[in-house]
């Protein structure tokens, strides 16, 4: 098991715009942390309603074929739930090997793993989102680093959780999102990030392409002025001698924004 930290520096501003790439971002960080764990763990996110006790799926890790449908909790186990859950942040919910089971499980389908543990991962006004992790049951070391990398990913869940933008009707109205693999999610935020360093380094090349440009139009523009003198039998030694310092100035300006911009071209070149 992996145990360092996780960098979640992905661009959220912006991006949560909508719940369907709401729930694409949540994927792509249940799925990078589900790839540290050990295989036979599973992840969900849930939202719990608060008001009625029902628990509706957000995002399954990749590891997660099961409980893809709603589910209801009885009311009295919910409230106890809810109170542990706030004042603790995370609670052991299901353990085989202690023969423990939180009632709120008792109308969910037989459980296929013999420890659950859940996590707070953001409240609103009438829901909590609850982050679930199960598989087999760690001992105390092994516990501390799972808690520790969970902890690392909770503010990112918390943030489009907690997003005005998010709605529970909206999600539990709307089909859960095609689970992709965290292979596929990372090419896809590779390509993105490609894409944004594309422009940027675009950008920059422009402007000294541009001040090129320009410095080349104005001295087609001089010459031809100089042309016009030159054969109506007009040309002064003070407008040549203008003409030569400004074309020197141009060329200087030429110079150095041309070579700039091949800088820049070959700082990008030797980016990995």
């Amino acid at each position: 098991m992996s145990t360092e930290s996780l960098n979640w520096t992905y661009e959220w501003a912006g991006l949560i715009r909508s719940h369907t790439e709401s729930t694409t971002l949540l994927q792509y960080a249940v799925d990078a942390l589900q790839q540290r764990l050990p295989e036979e763990f599973m992840c969900s996110l849930w939202v719990l309603s608060t008001k009625g006790g029902d628990w509706m799926p957000i995002v399954l890790g990749r590891n997660n074929a099961s409980r893809e449908y709603p589910w209801r909790s009885p009311a009295a186990a919910t409230r106890q739930y809810i109170e542990q859950l706030t004042t603790g942040h995370h609670i052991p919910v299901y353990s085989s090997a202690a023969n423990y089971s939180h009632a709120l499980l008792a109308d969910r389908e037989t459980l296929s793993v013999p420890w659950i543990h859940h996590w707070l991962c953001g409240c609103g006004e009438d829901y909590m989102g609850v982050f679930e992790l199960g598989g087999e049951e760690p001992d105390t070391n092994k516990l501390k680093a799972i808690c520790q990398m969970v902890d690392t990913l909770l503010p990112t869940i918390c943030r489009i959780t907690e997003s005005p933008l998010f709605s529970v009707e909206t999600f539990s109205t709307a089909p859960l999102p095609q689970t992709k693999t965290y292979e596929a999610l990372a090419e896809e935020e590779r390509l993105m990030s490609l894409g944004r360093l594309v422009a940027s380094v675009t950008h920059e090349i422009n402007s000294p392409l541009g001040v090129a440009i320009t410095g080349v139009s104005h001295l087609k523009e001089s010459l031809n002025e100089l042309n016009k003198h030159f054969s109506s039998g007009k040309l002064t030694e003070s407008f040549f001698r203008h003409f030569v310092d400004e074309s020197q100035d141009v060329a200087d300006l030429l110079a150095f924004n041309l070579e700039r911009a091949v800088k820049l071209i070959g700082d990008f070149k030797a980016m990995p």
